[in-house]
């Protein structure tokens, strides 16, 4: 799926759900994510997610919504009591991620009991991600257009070291796919655990737990 037909799709998606008969087979959800990451960056974190979506029948669903996987910055350099860093001193370096954008999904759908549904998610995503990962040494990064930044550590007027950083930003249409629980409080009501998986082989690498809160039109 491009970019174009996802917009596309988005757009008709819309018009659907302003259509005055579709009012009671909409709904909408609210909630957040844990996200490990795999690929670039070794690295898990928290974001959020807000979707509408539209009954089509008893066993499929279409959702539309934005999703924040992750949004983790980069845990730049610490000089404090750098002179002793088994007591919570030293230079410390975490690499950040982040990643987002709009996604359209198909939901399939398997009634457990009268409270219960099981569904799985099948869908593609406009995902921005951005990154910085910190290399030891004199290590280059891996893509040559890649933000960089070096930091050299000297001691006494001698290098001593070396951490090199290296910025990763790229949007891509990903495979986004899943399988979880909605649980039905009321005629409105309903909450949902699911987890989550994001696929891009060029760039990226990501799982999440996903706990949301729902309510029907």
């Amino acid at each position: 799926m491009t970019i174009r037909n996802l917009h596309i799709s988005a757009a008709l998606l819309c018009f659907a759900l302003t259509a005055g008969h579709a009012a009671a087979d909409v709904y909408t959800t609210l909630g957040g994510y844990y996200s490990k990451v795999d690929k670039p960056v070794d690295r898990s974190g928290s974001g959020g997610q807000i979707g509408v979506g539209y009954t089509l029948t008893d066993q499929w669903s279409l959702e539309l919504g934005y999703d924040q996987l992750i949004d983790q910055s980069p845990q730049w350099p610490g000089f404090a009591n750098i002179s002793n860093p088994n007591n919570g001193g030293g230079i410390v370096f975490k690499s950040g991620h982040k990643s987002s954008g709009l996604s359209m999904s198909v939901l399939g759908k398997t009634a457990l009991d009268e409270y219960n549904t099981l569904f799985y998610r099948v869908g593609a995503i406009n995902n921005k991600s951005e990154s910085w990962v910190f290399q030891h040494g004199s290590a280059a990064c891996t893509n040559q257009t890649a933000d960089t930044f070096t930091y050299d550590f000297i001691s006494n007027n001698v290098p001593v070291g070396k951490v090199r950083a290296c910025g990763y930003s790229s949007t891509n249409t990903a495979l986004l796919y899943g399988l979880g629980i909605d649980h039905q409080f009321n005629q409105q009501w309903f909450s949902r655990v699911e987890v989550v998986g994001l696929s891009d082989p060029d760039t990226q690498s990501l799982y999440a737990l996903k706990l949301a809160v729902g309510y029907r039109f």
